[in-house]
């Protein structure tokens, strides 16, 4: 019964990765969607962060593939080792991102203008 759930769940995450690869990938053709992403400056985005948004679909698209293969729907990598060593790369390097983050956005609250 796990097996199933985890494969349910892995289906259902991939179908949102799917959706955000879609929007990343408008945006990186130009779509006037800019207000909504890379902090809402831009109404198209700039050369920079269209690169950036192919960027974060080919993000996606490892995710997808990791999630799948976790949950043995695919096998694109067919050691488990190396898929959990880059599965956790992966999270320690999202964590970073996300402490360096906050770390700025703490920075220039302290910081006076």
């Amino acid at each position: 019964m796990n097996a199933v759930i985890a494969q349910i769940v892995a289906i259902a995450t991939t179908i949102g990765f799917l959706g955000l690869m879609c929007f990343q990938i408008l945006l990186a053709l130009g779509f006037p969607f800019g207000q909504v992403v890379w902090g809402g400056k831009y109404i198209k985005l700039p050369p920079g962060l269209r690169i950036a948004s192919i960027f974060s679909v080919a993000i996606y698209v490892l995710a997808s593939i990791l999630v799948l293969e976790r949950a043995a729907i695919v096998s694109v990598i067919n050691k488990s080792t190396l898929l959990s060593e880059i599965h956790s790369l992966i999270q320690r390097i999202f964590i970073l991102i996300g402490i360096f983050h906050k770390m700025k956005e703490c920075a220039a609250t302290e910081m006076p203008h």
